[in-house]
C-alpha cells in the first residue's frame, strides 16, 4: 500500500466520522420537544436549517468555482447548482412546514400546497413509508399528510395518534413504530 492509498484511507475515515457525528446531532435534535407556548407542535429542528444553509453556501461556492475553470464542462456547475437548489428546498421546509397537534386533530402547514386540519376521527389509513422516512396519514376525503421522522415533537404526535385515531386505520407495522416513537424511540433517520 503506497502513501497515496494510506492518505486516501485517512480521508475516508475522517469523512465517515464526520458523517456519524452529523447524524447523531440530527438524531438528538429531533428528540427535543419544540419550545412553543404550551402548544404541541411538529417542527423541523434547527439542525436541519443549519445543514440546509451550509449546503446552499457550499454547493453554490463549488458551482461558482467550477464555472471559473476553463477545463470544466458547463454541465458540472449546473449539477452543483442542482444540489444548491435541493439545499434551498431543505431550508424552506425548515422555515415553513410545521404541524400543530390538538385534541381534535392535526393542523398542518405544507411548503407548497395549502394546509388544513385533519380530524383524528376522519383518518382512514396510517402507514409508515420507509423510503420517505415518514408516517403517512390518509383522511376520509383522500388528503395525505406526511409526518417526517426528522421532525421534533414525534413522541407527542405518536401518543396522540395512538390514543385518538381509529385503531383499525393504523396498519400493524406503523402501530409498532408509533408505539416505539411514543416511548421516545422514533424510527432511524431516512438516509
Amino acid at each position: 500500500m503506497g502513501s497515496n492509498d494510506g492518505w486516501r484511507a485517512v480521508q475516508w475515515g475522517i469523512w465517515w466520522i464526520l458523517m456519524l457525528l452529523v447524524m447523531r446531532w440530527i438524531s438528538r435534535s429531533r428528540l427535543r420537544t419544540p419550545a412553543t407556548a404550551g402548544a404541541r407542535r411538529l417542527v423541523y429542528p434547527r439542525s436541519i436549517g443549519i445543514i440546509g444553509l451550509a449546503g446552499v453556501i457550499f454547493w453554490s461556492a463549488i458551482a461558482m468555482l467550477s464555472s471559473l475553470s476553463s477545463t470544466a464542462s458547463p454541465v458540472i456547475p449546473l449539477l452543483f447548482l442542482a444540489f444548491a437548489l435541493l439545499s434551498i428546498w431543505m431550508v424552506a421546509e425548515y422555515a415553513r412546514v410545521q404541524h400543530e397537534i390538538t385534541e381534535t386533530g392535526i393542523t398542518y402547514r405544507r411548503l407548497i400546497a395549502r394546509g388544513g386540519h385533519l380530524p383524528w376521527s376522519e383518518i382512514r389509513r396510517v402507514y409508515y413509508s420507509s423510503w420517505r422516512g415518514a408516517f403517512v396519514l390518509q383522511g376520509s376525503s383522500g388528503e395525505r399528510l406526511s409526518i417526517s421522522t426528522l421532525m421534533a415533537g414525534l413522541p407527542e404526535f405518536a401518543q396522540m395518534l395512538l390514543r385518538k385515531a381509529p385503531p383499525e386505520a393504523i396498519d400493524a407495522r406503523a402501530r409498532i413504530l408509533l408505539q416505539e416513537t411514543a416511548a421516545g424511540r422514533p424510527p432511524g433517520l431516512p438516509f
